[in-house]
């Protein structure tokens, strides 16, 4: 009798355990495993941690999640939504960390005071079939629009906001059709401290700066920007309409972020800019960069120059300006050395397009680029008169018939002209492509200049008002400096 309750006993726990096999397998069927889910560790927006239903966030966001595991970009992309109401925004989205980072960042500024959604669907994410297995999801509102907190002024052309503080520079950007007046140096380190993507730019496309600037001659030091989605990235980010900088100077900016870019600005549709500098460092991961500015559309620089160091991951970089479009650079100059992969590049201006004009201007920094490097400017359709540059440049393909390497232009099409251009005699190019070296200008012997009667070795520029010859330097300054 005790055997045969052992053997039901028995026969009882193996059914049971046949059970739960099966149901076990078939929860495993019906989801991924452990090694297929992907989970989101933490969200950040701007390098702050953020939780559903947060409130007063930035209108200009910057959205870091981190998985748990790699993704893949074009997957996650396509999972992503950010949306008002029922409109899904536009948006700009990228991977970091071997696949572990995303990066989110909306196309425009969002609106004061709106609520908005984070959200990325279900579904599987990763390069080899891992799953989300629930949809993600933040839900926001962004901050009030700010009054206008100064300590003088009212704004108007007349009586501008005078900028004494670093909490004063930071609300240009919310009242960008008004004008404004620094009252002292600016650490501009007090405001990003907390920030690892850095400053946030002044003026955007949808609302451009089109007021004035005047910096009185004082200098905003450390300005930092990490925004590699971002376009339009500098102090400025857009210029438009009657927008003006003046008098200003950034000292060791430290500028990275897509195209265009520069310290200074990063995209002046229409504007002007007077008697600004810049020194540091500006890297563009797409094109149009420039140690100042990084597109010139239409408008005009003047006695301004920058020593920063230009790096580009593609092309239209130059030292002082990546490209312009429309305008004129005069007396002006740029000293630091210009990185490009990609062809346009030159010590002075990546690029010059026709109708536009550079003119008593020049360039000593190293040019190193893909193809149409110069030592003043890479690509040449519009007219550079009286400059002059001295840098060594470097042709990195040396594989086609069209590299295009000039002494000062490295390349100039039909409608460029130039007057009045001169180069060392003595310049390094480092090229051994087939395509002729452009010698567009003049070769000077440097060792044969007098300063009692310099128009002897530079016969075509004004002595008189423009350009200053010193025995203390190598080459010849503008008057102004």
């Amino acid at each position: 009798m005790r055997t045969s309750i052992f053997n039901i006993h028995s026969g009882f726990l193996f059914l049971f355990s046949f059970l739960l096999l099966i149901s076990c397998n078939k929860r495993e069927d019906d989801n991924p495993s452990d090694e297929l889910e992907v989970k989101i560790s933490t969200v950040t927006i701007n390098g702050l941690s953020i939780e559903d239903g947060a409130t007063d966030i930035s209108i200009e966001p910057a959205f870091t999640i981190l998985f748990s595991r790699p993704v893949d970009n074009t997957k996650t992309a396509a999972a992503v939504k950010l949306t008002r109401g029922t409109q899904e925004l536009g948006k700009a989205v990228g991977l970091t960390d071997g696949g572990l980072k995303l990066v989110v960042v909306p196309a425009e500024e969002l609106a004061y005071a709106t609520p908005y959604t984070l959200k990325i669907e279900a579904g599987e994410l990763g390069p080899g079939s891992e799953q989300l297995l629930s949809p993600f999801e933040i839900n926001f509102t962004t901050e009030m629009e700010p009054v206008p907190a100064f300590s003088a002024g009212d704004g108007s052309l007349a009586s501008p906001y005078s900028i004494n503080t670093a909490q004063e520079l930071d609300l240009v950007r919310h009242f960008p059709n008004n004008h404004y007046s620094l009252g002292r140096d600016i650490n501009a380190q007090d405001l990003i401290a907390g920030d690892p993507s850095g400053w946030l730019p002044i003026g955007t496309m949808a609302r451009p700066f089109t007021g004035t600037f005047e910096g009185n001659g004082f200098s905003i030091t450390g300005l930092m920007v990490q925004r590699t989605l971002r376009t339009n990235q500098g102090l400025f980010g857009v210029l438009a309409g009657n927008g003006a900088i003046r008098n200003l100077h950034l000292v060791q900016a430290d500028v990275t972020g897509g195209s265009p870019i520069g310290a200074l600005v990063g995209r002046i549709i229409e504007g002007q800019i007077e008697s600004c500098s810049s020194t540091g460092t500006v890297s563009a991961v797409g094109d149009r960069a420039g140690g100042l500015v990084g597109s010139l559309e239409k408008g005009a620089i003047t006695r301004s120059f920058s020593t920063s160091k230009v790096v580009g991951e593609g092309g239209m970089i130059g030292g002082l300006v990546g490209e312009v479009g429309l305008g004129a650079v005069e007396l002006s100059f740029a000293t630091g050395r210009v990185r490009a992969f990609k062809p346009e590049a030159g010590g002075l201006i990546g690029a010059v397009r026709e109708n536009s004009l550079i003119k008593n201007c020049y360039a000593t920094g190293e040019v190193i680029v893909l193809r149409e490097g110069g030592g003043l400017i890479g690509h040449l359709a519009g007219t550079a008169n009286s400059s002059y540059a001295t840098g060594a440049i470097t042709i990195e393909d040396e594989n086609e018939n069209g590299d295009f390497v000039g002494h000062a232009i490295g390349q100039k099409v039909i409608s460029g002209s130039t007057n009045a251009i001169y180069y060392p005699a003595d310049q390094v190019i480092n090229y051994n492509g087939a395509s002729m070296i452009n010698t567009t200008g003049t070769a000077i012997d440097i060792n044969s200049l007098s300063c009692s009667n310099p128009n002897m070795v530079f016969p075509f520029l004004d002595f008189t008002s423009v350009w200053n010859c010193s025995s203390s330097r190598n080459w010849i300054s503008l008057s102004w400096e």
